[in-house]
């Protein structure tokens, strides 16, 4: 903490560096930066790359983003530490900060849901010319069937895995900026909420046998109906039952970090009080 505090010092005394981190703090102008400075480097590399255009695509987005991103978040996370150490010092439940937007934990869940469903579609569609997916024999073909539940499969626990990060410091922070209301309720009934008490694993070998079970309808159903062959029609509505899973597994994990994070607010706030009164 010693030296946190000295840094933290160090940067109040300089406002150049203050503005600079005020700046990139901001996801949309750092990613914007970041951006401008990819396109920069592609643009400069193109004469000596266009020859080898996966290698350059590669170098820029597995070695150069990483990197910056890496950078930015570095050099910004004393500007957030240096916010979030006067809030915690300042924080009084009794006194929220009405000058800021409150936001809703429900109207998060679906902007991460949505922008889960676009990257996965931009990553899943181009499968569609695999053999294994060819709709030759129609929606009702066996092999189809299996390849399509696998595939669903594989979407989920990807989905599922990537959203495994803890929300709670995110979730404290608001609470602190009182941009979400500390005594916020989701949705009634949203999500299945009741299912939090089973165990994850059963959960999902629930869902991995519902999914089996509806892909299959679908597919069966969709042949009786003469749908027209195309692999986008059948692969969105065999979504719909993975969007729904999702959205109950992320409602259960918002709650459950959305409890821990009030409870750290309400430790910060009897700290505060009873150093204010001692």
């Amino acid at each position: 903490m010693n030296k946190i505090n000295r840094q933290l010092l160090t940067i109040k005394e300089n406002m150049w560096l203050c503005r600079i981190m005020s700046f990139l703090s901001s996801p949309l102008q750092s990613s914007f930066l970041i951006c401008v400075i990819i396109w920069g480097i592609a643009f400069t590399m193109w004469p000596y790359g266009k020859d080898n255009v996966r290698l350059m695509v590669f170098c820029l987005g597995a070695v150069v983003s990483p990197l910056l991103i890496w950078c930015i978040l570095r050099f910004t996370y004393l500007h957030h530490l240096s916010i979030a150490s006067e809030k915690v010092k300042n924080y009084t439940r009794d006194k929220p900060n009405t000058s800021r937007k409150v936001i809703k934990l429900d109207e998060i869940i679906i902007k991460e849901i949505f922008f889960s469903v676009i990257v996965t579609l931009a990553i899943v569609l181009p499968i569609k010319h695999k053999k294994a997916f060819d709709l030759g024999q129609g929606y009702a073909s066996p092999s189809f069937i299996v390849a399509l539940i696998i595939l669903i499969y594989c979407i989920l626990g990807i989905m599922l895995f990537l959203s495994r990060g803890s929300q709670i410091n995110f979730l404290v922070g608001k609470i602190l900026l009182s941009e979400i209301d500390f005594n916020y309720s989701f949705t009634r009934g949203s999500g299945g909420y009741s299912l939090h008490t089973t165990n994850f694993y059963l959960r999902l070998l629930v869902w991995m046998c519902t999914i089996f079970i509806l892909v299959t309808i679908f597919c069966l159903v969709f042949e009786l109906l003469n749908v027209p062959v195309c692999f986008a029609y059948i692969l969105c509505t065999c979504l719909i039952p993975t969007i729904i899973i999702y959205r109950v597994e992320r409602v259960i994990h918002w709650r459950h970090d959305f409890n821990l994070a009030s409870d750290m607010c309400l430790r910060i706030n009897a700290v505060n009080q009873a150093a204010t009164h001692g």
